[in-house]
């Protein structure tokens, strides 16, 4: 037999650069409410905020980012807010297993152990060897 997992993700919060994924919302949502499905259908694994951005990771390996863009930090080749979740493209032929969220950045470790890091980069918390923001991983 088989079992089928529904997967749901609750946000609530501050809303402004579409931190929360819900769209053009404004100002705070006092209570959690329901994300709309992902474009991948596997149950998210794993939940990573940062203080402006959120980064989704589902059971099959595929990353989602969204909120403030600024520094590149979600990972998809630019600096622009995205208010839904958006798959990580740079990251479509990983299995990534784990995700953290800083400030302005992000990481993610893959099932083989790679570590990809993405975002602001001033102060050398990407581990590049360097202070260049990176705007995918």
């Amino acid at each position: 037999g088989s079992a089928t997992h529904a997967s749901r993700v609750f946000v609530w919060g501050h809303a402004g650069s579409g931190r929360l994924g819900l769209g053009r919302a404004r100002g705070a949502q006092l209570s959690p409410v329901l994300l709309p499905p992902l474009s991948d259908p596997s149950p998210v694994a794993e939940v990573a905020c940062g203080y402006y951005h959120t980064i989704l990771v589902t059971a099959n390996g595929a990353v989602f980012t969204f909120g403030k863009g600024e520094h590149g930090m979600l990972g998809h080749g630019n600096v622009k807010d995205v208010h839904r979740p958006v798959a990580v493209e740079a990251l479509s032929r990983e299995h990534v297993v784990c995700v953290a969220a800083g400030a302005w950045h992000s990481l993610a470790v893959t099932a083989e152990g790679t570590v990809f890091s993405w975002g602001r980069g001033d102060s050398g918390q990407l581990g590049t060897g360097d202070t260049t923001d990176r705007h995918t991983p």
